[in-house]
């Protein structure tokens, strides 16, 4: 028997994002979040289109810019903005 082969993240190459995209996605988050309070980041990020890791980077980012709120906890966690 062969060994099942991993689809995790060795053969893969991190995403390196310029400071310019990174401003650009924070501002389409932000802006999203603006249109639609009390929204979770499962919809954003179908929405938007980006990457869990860069939803969540950014929810960060505007988090502790006090530019959105947070209420709740793991998944059912919503955003609003401040």
């Amino acid at each position: 028997m062969l060994p099942a082969k991993g689809n995790g993240a060795r053969g893969r190459r991190r995403i390196r994002r310029s400071a310019r995209q990174v401003a650009s996605d924070d501002a389409k988050i932000l802006t999203y979040v603006k249109a639609h309070p009390a929204v979770r980041s499962i919809a954003i990020q179908k929405e938007v289109r980006l990457r869990k890791p860069a939803i969540a980077s950014g929810l960060l980012r505007l988090r502790e810019a006090n530019k959105i709120r947070s209420k709740g906890v793991r998944a059912g966690t919503t955003y609003s903005a401040a």
